[in-house]
């Protein structure tokens, strides 16, 4: 088992989450993190969704995942904050999605 750990991935970008799917889809042609654990220590992406696919990925090729939100997860957008969402609100969304995906 090796323990590996990322952050600041900021997926939310098209080249960051073009680089994630290469790698998932690495992982899943050879198999090689399936033993394996992922830290993934914040700032996946102000976009909660993003969070959530993010994460879903993660789990496909590693053996355990482990997250915790950065300050840009639970950035809380002009949009966000009009609807009332306040980031521990938004807190509390990601750790909701992150616990499905």
């Amino acid at each position: 088992m090796r323990v590996w750990a990322v952050s600041d991935i900021h997926v939310d970008f098209p080249k960051n989450a073009a680089f994630l799917e290469r790698l998932v889809s690495h992982g899943r042609l050879h198999g090689e993190y399936q033993n394996d654990v992922l830290i993934v220590a914040g700032d996946v992406s102000h976009v909660s969704n993003d969070v959530e696919w993010a994460l879903g990925e993660f789990k496909t090729i590693f053996g355990h995942v482990f997250y915790c939100p950065g300050n840009h997860d639970v950035w809380v957008t002009k949009t966000e904050a009009r609807q009332g969402l306040t980031s521990w609100g938004k807190f509390t969304k990601i750790l909701e999605s992150a616990h499905k995906a």
